[in-house]
């Protein structure tokens, strides 16, 4: 009995194809419009930010050089790229900073008997204005005014900012509304485990910057021994460097202390944690 059991699971097993997983790497222009979404910036923007880029590039090359140019205009699209990427993290900050808050309200509206999503077009009250989750909630609730699909609602809420808290608190809603299952527990137990995050995240932080401060300082100290050999024992500096050892030494030293401060500051970053 317990080897035709043992048969009957391997041939279920094996009559069991599994459908081969395709990979879909996003393309650039996609990348691109995410990263604009996250920042809430309009390509627009950006068009009149490369255009004063291009504006300024230009002045340079006729005042200064053509030479000149092509630094100031590398220089001015990097401000460009940083500029969206902090504001991207600066939302993304700021969600993770009343998101407890949110939930907590919902929570609490939907335990005394209000409808979730009454609950969480109520909730845009209890913020201020300007920030992140207030505009958020704005748009929600002027779509759920115009009679937009509830589901649809809840799957887009606040879907241009990247967050694993939000998207547990937009499927358990989601559940709720489909089942009718009580929502007021597991919006509590949502709000415990983001607490525990947003802590663990906090001291995760704390010991990658002081790391990041341990490897600033490391390679200060280097570059501050190198320039004192060079102030008092110059001569030394050029007899070393032109040794045919010598000089492969120092680059190499050079480059291996970048390197290890590159790699120290872009451990653990935002994307990451």
């Amino acid at each position: 009995r317990d080897r035709s059991i043992i048969q009957t699971l391997v041939s279920s097993f094996g009559s069991y194809r599994r459908e081969p997983q395709v990979t879909l790497r996003p393309s650039a222009r996609s990348s691109y419009a995410r990263i604009l979404a996250q920042a809430d910036m309009q390509p627009a923007l950006i068009l009149r930010y490369c255009g004063v880029v291009v504006i300024g590039a230009v002045i340079c090359g006729l005042f200064i050089g053509w030479l000149s140019s092509v630094p100031t205009l590398i220089t001015g699209c990097l401000a460009i790229v940083m500029a969206v990427r902090r504001r991207a993290r600066q939302r993304s900050d700021e969600l993770e900073r009343d998101l407890p808050a949110l939930l907590t309200s919902v929570a609490s509206s939907v335990r005394a008997g209000i409808d979730p999503l009454s609950a969480l077009a109520a909730a845009e009250e209890f913020f201020p204005p300007t920030s992140t989750i207030a505009r958020e909630l704005g748009r929600f609730n002027r779509d759920l005014v115009a009679g937009a699909d509830e589901e649809v609602l809840v799957r887009d809420l606040m879907s241009s900012i990247a967050n694993p808290d939000l998207e547990l608190f937009k499927r358990c809603l989601t559940l709720s509304r489909r089942h009718g299952t009580s929502l007021a527990d597991p919006l509590h137990r949502i709000v415990r485990v983001v607490r525990q995050r947003q802590s663990f995240r906090r001291k995760t932080r704390a010991a990658l910057a002081m790391h990041r401060m341990s490897a600033i300082g490391i390679a200060f100290c280097a570059t501050a021994i190198g320039g004192i050999q060079a102030v008092m024992n110059g001569a030394g500096i050029t007899i070393a460097w032109a040794h045919p050892i010598g000089s492969k030494l120092m680059i190499g030293g050079v480059c291996l202390i970048s390197l290890g401060v590159v790699w120290m500051m872009s451990m653990g970053k935002e994307e990451k944690l």
